[in-house]
């Protein structure tokens, strides 16, 4: 069904037209100056289209996802649609996200199936161009990501938009609530909806979205496959040698809300912080260094470790038995699950965990995750008595079950809609 577009989405549009015209004289003169204008990871250039690889020369499905996280059920889904006599584009908004997905297509025995790519602007003349340059013919958005132009271009052309693992934070929500028409208009372009919940889908229905089905959080495929949680190594201490506690993913203005229950449990126990991001590293250190925490780079052995670098959350998290998730003490939604689960720990996690409503409910139904207040207690971190490693493998192998029948169900609409 023809579905116009709202003059929401029109203004929307021409609030575009200084901003391309701002990165095409920036792209511009990068290209002249022999010094940068932007930040690295902006890479102008890449998302007007002006470098964008070679096209693969045969029909194609776009698949979409917003960072690192989304990125990793976005190529987990993928291989599930592999079977499908298309080609692959993958694009996603952050160069840690790209730079994922290229190491994957780089160990695949078909590379030149695949592309991956910083996802184009969205100005309909840039993404018109990117959609006739890869042959795309479909276009599947992942998790949280809404971009107009790619559906409003994917639609007029009568090709299909999918949006699966759909989920809209609080904020999302209300943005989309202050313009109903708009919305409307946006969803009902959306040829099918697979959301990750039910209370999800009635959320999106009652916005005006059409045609959707209640699904599951995809995110998790890539940790449900069976050599990335062996990998993990949720067997490599015994029980009894699992003494630390794990902050993951923390933000420097969640450390009000935590640090009262640091100061109770160090020195007596192994504690790691991880931050979510380094650039707050110096207001982490302010903070932990007073209480003994030394930084991994200098001991990576220590009691109290502040961890100041990327890529080391498996090898702490098989010596703790619980995980506090960051993100959930201040209103980021909360952070990764998958993670701790996979390593066979018990979670806690703070108050604000929208982002993470899939599995809180169940890993709390299953005993898995207790819910802190706002500000953090010492008595919520004390060792479970039982090891939860066979419920969380357990937990994982119904879940398994369920994402994988999901991803099937994508499948078999996709392929339906390809032909």
């Amino acid at each position: 069904m023809e579905v116009k577009p709202s003059i929401g989405l029109w203004i929307y549009r021409l609030a575009w037209e200084p901003i391309l015209w701002l990165a095409k004289i920036l792209a511009g003169l990068e290209s002249i100056l022999p010094f940068r204008l932007c930040p690295k990871r902006w890479r102008i250039a890449d998302r007007l289209g002006w470098r964008w690889p070679e096209a693969i020369h045969s029909p194609a499905i776009w698949m979409h996802a917003a960072s690192l996280g989304e990125c990793k059920g976005l190529w987990a889904l993928a291989q599930t649609l592999s079977d499908l006599p298309v080609s692959f584009v993958l694009t996603t908004n952050t160069t840690t996200g790209l730079d994922f997905l290229s190491r994957q297509i780089e160990a695949v025995e078909d590379p030149k199936r695949w592309r991956a790519v910083l996802a184009p602007f969205d100005h309909p003349s840039v993404v018109q161009r990117f959609v006739q340059h890869f042959q795309i013919k479909s276009l599947l958005l992942f998790e949280v990501e809404l971009w107009p132009h790619f559906i409003l271009t994917l639609h007029q052309q009568n090709k299909p938009v999918f949006w699966v693992s759909a989920r809209m934070t609080p904020k999302a929500r209300k943005r989309y609530g202050r313009f109903p028409e708009t919305t409307r208009s946006l969803l009902g372009m959306l040829n099918w909806v697979q959301a990750q919940s039910e209370k999800e889908a009635a959320v999106l229905r009652k916005l005006g979205c059409k045609n959707v089905e209640v699904g599951s959080d995809l995110r998790g495929l890539h940790y449900l496959h069976s050599h990335t949680y062996e990998k993990t190594g949720m067997n490599s201490l015994n029980w009894n040698d699992r003494k630390g506690i794990c902050f993951l993913s923390l933000h420097a203005d969640e450390l009000a809300a935590v640090l009262p229950a640091i100061q109770i449990l160090c020195p007596q126990n192994p504690l790691f912080v991880f931050p979510r991001k380094m650039e707050e590293l110096d207001r982490f250190k302010n903070r932990l260094i007073p209480l003994g925490f030394v930084l991994h780079s200098q001991n990576p052995n220590a009691l109290l470790i502040l961890v100041d670098a990327f890529g080391h959350v498996p090898e702490y998290l098989k010596r703790c038995h619980t995980t506090v998730i960051g993100g959930s003490f201040s209103p980021y939604g909360g952070h990764n699950l998958w993670e701790p689960l996979v390593a066979g720990t018990s979670m806690v996690i703070g108050p604000q965990h929208w982002n993470q409503n899939y599995l809180v409910h169940k890993l709390e139904k299953a005993g898995l995750l207790r819910i802190s207040n706002k500000s953090l207690n010492a008595e919520i971190l004390q060792k479970p008595e039982t090891d939860p490693g066979h419920a969380c493998r357990e937990f994982m192998e119904r879940e398994k079950q369920i994402l994988q029948g999901v991803a099937h169900r994508v499948a078999r609409r996709a392929y339906r809609d390809e032909r």
